[in-house]
């Protein structure tokens, strides 16, 4: 589907259209074995049946796409018809549709997929009813590219599948088959965060081979959930990080006055005493609150009320862009400049360093963790794997994203048993 770029509306529909080497790469992992039945639960033009079918052949593969958009699904037909293909289309909502008049119940189905990246909160309290008739286990606020994941496994039972998924899926709270990368020759593998061009998103792949817990020699193992991987987060997005150290220097009443740290201020190893200090606005809003917002200055107002989380999302004038995670304040952390031409870190022993948007938070237990991580991230093998794997930048550089340097952290120091 990347013959199109990503509209507005594809965005706010949570598609991400799969550019032609993941889908290729998709495919080749299927490993489908005749005689087969691929699925596509979310088609749409047909990108990922294509390659599956330059990549499998027509003979005793039968492929069949489910998409709710009728022009779609004839680019779909087209796609496929070319390739001398067995086809079957279906105009369905996914959790609208008895999957059973999709799929042959005796057949050997293979699954790639591509579902919308869609956050339950952007989900319509109709669209929340017929998700969970079909797929009732979900629990807490899922994404729907998790519902269509449930949904595929729970009733096609799929000899294996690869799915498309978001970067934070291993990790996320309503994720209750995380469990299943641990089984032998199952994976999930962090794509580069421009994989999609211009579309901001972290992805992942996740191969299942093996979805019964079955060890290479045939026997049957013993699994518990995989232990949560350690805490990284971006650090906090304010959309007007001047203004709010501006505001720190008129010694408000409310809120409170912390130290903050850019990337730049990591790279340039400035000590905490060096760096500015940062108005943090309260949860509530108060009485102290109110008469601060009236006094600001005239600009300082303007560049607050400008932000987009102002005027699209409706949060107060003098909140941050995003929630401040409470261990950011309260416990300590390693933190990592977002863009760098070499790592560097900065040690926060007490929790008292608020980490801006331009770095990424690792939370340790105490010095000692904090030493083992920093020595990781430091090493040349360190440097190594992430050039290939992470954006990049302009003058050798290159961006973190968390789920890649999660995925470093857990590869060299294993995973830790806290809790995001």
């Amino acid at each position: 589907m990347n013959r199109h770029a990503i509209t507005k509306q594809d965005r706010q529909n949570g598609a991400f259209y799969t550019p032609v080497h993941v889908a290729y790469r998709m495919a080749r992992y299927l490993s489908a074995k005749r005689p087969a039945t691929v699925l596509d639960p979310a088609c749409g033009e047909g990108d990922l049946l294509a390659a599956a079918a330059h990549e499998f052949g027509t003979r005793g593969i039968h492929y069949v796409g489910i998409d709710r958009n009728p022009r779609a699904l004839e680019a779909c037909k087209y796609a496929l018809e070319t390739r001398g293909a067995n086809i079957s289309l279906h105009c369905l909502d996914f959790f609208g549709c008895d999957l059973r008049e999709v799929v042959d119940d005796s057949a050997n189905v293979y699954v790639t997929m591509n579902p919308p990246f869609k956050g339950y909160g952007h989900l319509s309290s109709r669209k929340r009813k017929g998700v969970l008739k079909t797929t009732p286990d979900l629990k807490g606020r899922y994404n729907l590219a998790h519902a269509f994941l449930v949904r595929t496994l729970t009733e096609l039972h799929p000899k294996s599948v690869v799915a498309l998924l978001p970067g934070t899926w291993p990790r996320a709270s309503y994720n209750h088959l995380r469990y299943l990368i641990d089984f032998p020759e199952n994976s999930w593998r962090t794509l580069p965060e421009s994989t999609f061009g211009a579309a901001t998103t972290t992805t992942g792949l996740l191969l299942l081979r093996n979805l019964d817990g079955q060890s290479p020699g045939g026997r049957s193992e013993t699994w518990g959930r995989v232990r949560s991987s350690r805490d990284l987060r971006q650090g906090v997005a304010t959309g007007a990080d001047a203004t709010y150290i501006r505001i720190a220097s008129l010694h408000p009443r409310s809120g409170r006055i912390v130290r903050v740290v850019r990337g730049r201020d990591i790279g340039m190893n400035r000590s905490v005493g060096e760096l500015p200090a940062m108005w943090v606005p309260p949860k509530r809003e108060t009485r102290a609150l109110a008469s601060l917002i009236k006094t600001l200055p005239e600009s300082y107002a303007e560049r607050l009320a400008d932000r987009f989380c102002v005027k699209r999302m409706q949060r107060p004038l003098w909140s941050f862009h995003e929630s401040c995670p409470r261990w950011f304040l309260r416990e300590p952390k390693l933190i990592v400049p977002e863009v760098c031409t070499k790592i560097s870190t900065l040690y926060d022993a007490h929790g008292r360093v608020l980490p801006l948007h331009s770095t990424i938070a690792i939370r340790v237990k105490g010095a000692t963790e904090a030493r083992k991580v920093a020595a990781v991230l430091k090493s040349q093998w360190a440097w190594d794997w992430l050039r290939p794997r992470c954006p990049r930048m302009v003058n050798l550089a290159i961006r973190l994203t968390v789920p890649i340097l999660r995925d470093l952290l857990d590869r060299r120091l294993g995973r830790s048993t806290r809790s995001g």
